[in-house]
């Protein structure tokens, strides 16, 4: 068999109506090869009670489960709607201002919800060989960039399943759009002024958290990120990586519940968590004070893709209104000196901004509403 006949289908349009209740498929996600479904089926045998023999003399299944690592190193729009919904929790639709293909689809995080949205997958080793799975949550991802020749887009995530299987279906099809590259692409960086640190990067202007507001047609030069009149900086020069990891800390054992059998009967989640890492070529900058002074800041990064209509482009605009260095590292890289900063993601407590707005932007022609 050859590995690169396996196919993965999702539901991205209809989510699960109840957990582990099959959604139809409607997309085709091509993945790097060697993405493939692990069944994790646990077993216990009597090996630890007494008056048996020396050795185990049964052993049966008490639990199950499915959980499968998915890479993509170039990806497209259709992958980081699919994730960014399902993972961060809820998504909102509408055209880009004044386009009429390309949609905004504006990813957040939900609030105060223990629970994650599930979706259904089937996956392909061959024609002859093939199994829908339901229950499919996204437990973690990490979506990263770095420079270099091949600065596609490069995006890994790890799915949990209940460990349901049935036959599979129809193969879908795979939604006509390009892989992502940053070669064009701009990221900024925002920092409070101020020392003591002044608190202003609550004041962000253009009021970010309406939809709308954000950058429509992804032009690298054109932040939605400033406050009291600080403009951003401009990184993209300096940047070498950008990486963000996400993850909802989904626990297998939290969701495998008295009568529910032994597959996984819940959808609960632990409380999410995310950081943003990036690496900057060292300038004058002195990012061990701002660590230590703790100054709040901002960062945003747009990757504009192909064109589709009336100047607008596939792509994507991420934003993180607070963060804060956990981190400093200065080191060296081919006989460079290289800043690797690791920031705190920060949830405002003020609650007028979500952590983290994950605006993905694609051709909705023959695509209804997301996770509906």
């Amino acid at each position: 068999m050859l590995s690169r006949k396996t196919q993965l289908n999702v539901s991205l349009a209809a989510k699960e109506s109840t957990y582990d209740s099959a959604a139809a498929l409607d997309e085709l996600i091509n993945v790097n090869i060697g993405s493939i479904p692990q069944e994790n089926v646990q077993v216990i045998n009597d090996q630890d009670l007494t008056g048996g023999k020396e050795e185990a003399t049964d052993q049966e299944v008490f639990a199950q489960s499915v959980s499968l690592d998915v890479g993509i190193n170039r990806v497209k729009p259709t992958p980081l709607l699919w994730v960014g919904a399902y993972g961060l929790g809820a998504v909102a639709q509408a055209a880009a201002s004044g386009a009429t293909k390309i949609y905004q689809y504006a990813c957040t995080p939900v609030d105060n919800d223990g629970s994650t949205n599930s979706f259904t997958f089937e996956f392909w080793l061959d024609t002859s060989l093939k199994y829908k799975y339901t229950g499919g949550m996204i437990n973690s991802f990490s979506l990263s960039v770095q420079q270099g020749a091949n600065r596609f887009v490069s995006l890994n995530t790890n799915i949990i399943a209940s460990g349901t299987r049935a036959a599979a279906g129809s193969a879908q099809t795979e939604h006509a759009e390009t892989q992502l590259n940053a070669a064009s692409a701009g990221a900024y960086l925002l920092i409070e002024s101020g020392d003591p640190p002044a608190d202003n990067i609550n004041a962000l202007t253009g009021t970010i958290e309406t939809a709308g507001n954000r950058s429509q047609n992804l032009a690298p030069g054109a932040p939605d990120i400033a406050a009291n009149g600080a403009t951003a900086h401009d990184i993209a020069s300096r940047l070498r990586s950008a990486t963000w990891d996400f993850s909802n800390n989904i626990a297998p054992d939290d969701n495998y519940r008295i009568g529910g059998g032994k597959v996984l009967s819940d959808n609960n989640r632990g409380g999410r968590t995310q950081t943003l890492t990036l690496e900057l070529d060292h300038a004058d900058d002195d990012f061990t004070a701002l660590l230590k002074g703790q100054y709040t800041c901002a960062f945003q990064m747009i990757v504009q893709g192909a064109l589709v209509d009336a100047a607008h482009y596939e792509g994507f605009n991420l934003i993180f209104p607070q963060i804060k260095l956990q981190s400093v590292q200065v080191t060296d890289s081919g006989g460079n000196l290289v800043d690797r900063l690791v920031y705190q993601v920060l949830e405002d407590s003020g609650s007028t901004h979500k952590s983290v707005y994950f605006d993905v932007f694609a051709d909705s022609t023959d695509r209804t509403a997301i996770m509906a």
